[in-house]
């Protein structure tokens, strides 16, 4: 009698996963595709999300700059006409300065204050080492005169002159 119920439990569970709500392969196909397809629009969407925020951030930094008076230092320097060189990759001898930032060869140093000391213009900068190297705080002091940029680099106890590039940078 043990038997008989035994057999007859395994063949009803037999018969009941085999007519089980299980989808079919087909059902299980369709329904990794949508899934896909709602992942894929997920994704877009996000994406035209992050886009529009750093268009909104740009165009505030814009606003906030509107007011910043253009800079006489602003512009490509190089050390020699030969820095200014499009092929120039290391930007040796380059210096970069710009409305937020004050690139240096490979490094990138955001302007953190300016003022006007002495006909000089005064950058605080946190500087991104270019070559991997820890964040550091850089100051530099920059006088243009034309188409010449003076640095008084007080790391190097010396003054360094620099030409505006041209159409070559």
């Amino acid at each position: 009698m043990r038997k008989i119920l035994m057999l007859t439990a395994a063949g009803l569970f037999a018969v009941a996963c085999s007519e089980s709500d299980m989808p079919s392969g087909e059902q299980m196909e369709a329904d990794a595709e949508q899934a896909m397809d709602e992942t894929g629009e997920a994704l877009e969407n996000a994406g035209d999300a992050i886009q529009e925020a750093a268009e909104d951030a740009e165009a505030e930094m814009d606003e906030m700059g509107e007011d910043m008076p253009v800079r006489d230092v602003n512009g490509r320097w190089g050390i020699a006409e030969m820095a200014c060189r499009e092929d120039n990759d290391m930007r040796d001898g380059v210096i970069v300065i710009s409305r937020y930032t004050v690139d240096v060869g490979l490094d990138t140093c955001s302007i953190q204050s300016v003022d006007q000391t002495n006909g000089y213009t005064h950058f605080v900068t946190q500087c991104e080492s270019g070559e991997g190297g820890d964040p550091y705080m850089q100051e530099f002091r920059f006088m243009a005169d034309g188409d010449t940029l003076t640095w008084d680099n007080r790391d190097m106890a010396r003054e360094e002159t620099y030409v505006r590039c041209g159409d070559a940078g």
